[in-house]
């Protein structure tokens, strides 16, 4: 999907069921988790503030949608792919492919926590995944598509 199509549930009466939507703005790689010590004495964990604002951001377009999520125990297909802001000037290694940060697996990571408990009951349920990162050829955004497998 491009930015401005519209997304939602695909084909909901059969097996294979499919969810689409675009997510506007910069892909967020998940932050690693932050830790501060209370007063107590006690280790408290808290992610970083641009990972939850991120998460919330892809969460509140899958609940635009309106539609259910998948029920506990439908095998999950997850596929995202990242669309990168280019920069103005590319090095001829990087012109296909964005090389580099952020990481491929810590964008996933970011969408795929962010929808777990809306899209589907448990992460546990997703049995195939698959992600790219490209360079946007207009704004960046994330393309998701989610599929229920037979």
């Amino acid at each position: 999907l491009h930015p401005g199509r519209r997304a939602g549930l695909v084909g909901a009466t059969g097996a294979t069921a499919m969810i689409q939507f675009t997510v506007p703005g910069d892909p967020v790689a998940k932050g690693r988790p932050r830790a501060t010590v209370t007063r107590g004495g006690h280790v408290r964990m808290y992610q970083a503030d641009k990972t939850a604002d991120a998460e919330a951001h892809v969460r509140a377009c899958f609940q635009a949608l309106g539609v259910p999520g998948y029920p506990e125990g439908t095998p999950i297909k997850l596929s995202i792919v990242f669309r990168l802001r280019k920069p103005k000037l590319v090095p001829a290694h990087k012109e296909i492919w964005p090389l580099g940060r952020p990481d491929v697996d810590n964008l996933f990571k970011l969408v795929a926590d962010a929808l777990n408990g809306w899209a589907w009951v448990d992460d546990k349920d997703i049995v195939v995944i698959q992600a790219s990162k490209r360079w946007a050829d207009g704004e960046p955004c994330t393309e998701i598509t989610i599929e229920s497998l037979p």
